[in-house]
């Protein structure tokens, strides 16, 4: 996947729509109007990118161990977890979850005693409430981050600072998606410039990541190999 700078995404775009002075040095920093309204426009590109799609570039993995407190927080780039990715690594068992506020009462307030084969998870207050209440649950779990923009010296962020910026998403995705808002926004037709963002988005989410096996013959979707509880052993059967 090819990556520009702001700078490189703005002069480039700039040159497309054939708008403004393109041989500004430094883009992100001029005072021209076009300049400062697409780099308006470029951040609420990236903003919504992250919102739309679950893609790789974004996806992260926490990983912590329980105390006896109720609550943990999300890391401080967190946007959403990812579906079905919640593990207990102690008990090598998936995390019961996300409970619905109906159940979270009901196992705070029903009396059932705080022990359980399965942890579960609520998401709430901005934080991972756990249950039962217990240490050494050693929790893991994916989720996407908001960091869709890298500084030159390598940090992370989802505001652009500098016109040296890496913005992380596909090159072509993050151009024609920014031209298709700039022609919204000064009012021009936008069915062409939308019709080609479309067009790179679903290519961007078709290459983004392995693509799933169909499977036509009704069975569940678990994950049979790496389960013990419902193989047979490699050896030692029949014995």
């Amino acid at each position: 996947m090819k990556t520009l700078t702001v700078n490189q995404i703005l002069t480039r775009v700039a040159t497309a729509v054939g708008v403004g002075d393109t041989s500004v040095s430094d883009p992100y920093t001029s005072n021209e109007k076009m300049f400062v309204q697409m780099r308006g426009l470029l951040q609420d590109a990236g903003d919504e990118l992250v919102k739309l799609y679950d893609w790789e570039v974004l996806q992260k993995e926490e990983s912590f161990t329980t105390s006896t407190d109720p609550s943990y927080p999300f890391p401080a780039d967190f946007d959403r977890m990812i579906p079905g990715t919640h593990w207990n690594q102690a008990t090598d068992s998936p995390l019961g979850g996300g409970m619905s506020p109906q159940d979270w009462q009901y196992i705070q307030n029903s009396g059932i005693v705080g022990t359980t084969l399965y942890a579960s998870f609520r998401k709430k207050e901005g934080a991972m409430f756990i249950w039962p209440v217990q240490a050494g649950i050693e929790v893991i779990y994916e989720y996407i981050s908001r960091d869709w923009v890298e500084s030159s010296v390598g940090v992370l962020g989802d505001e652009i600072s500098a016109g040296s910026d890496i913005v992380l998403f596909d090159s072509a995705l993050i151009r024609n998606y920014l031209r298709a808002k700039f022609y919204e926004a000064k009012g021009f037709d936008t069915v062409a410039p939308e019709k080609v963002a479309s067009m790179f988005f679903n290519s961007a989410m078709a290459t983004d990541s392995s693509n799933k096996i169909l499977n036509f013959g009704g069975a569940r979707r678990e994950h049979p190999l790496l389960s013990g509880n419902r193989n047979v052993p490699d050896t030692g059967y029949g014995s």
